[in-house]
């Protein structure tokens, strides 16, 4: 969360100023979906196969 809060600040501080809540919301929601995207895209650092054979096992058990 760190990295986020920074990229606020830093583009806060670029514009100067926020004319209202609104424009604030826009800024925050602009930001969240641009470090989704990334997150959503970006590269995967484990590999799922284990996981989705856990959950294979969990499924089983649950029914």
């Amino acid at each position: 969360m760190e990295r986020p809060n920074e990229e606020i600040r830093h583009r806060e501080h670029v514009i100067r100023i926020c004319p209202n809540g609104a424009s604030v919301e826009r800024l925050v929601a602009a930001l969240l979906l641009e470090q989704h995207e990334i997150w959503s895209t970006g590269p995967w650092y484990f590999d799922k196969t284990a996981y989705w054979e856990w959950r294979r096992l969990h499924a089983v058990v649950a029914d």
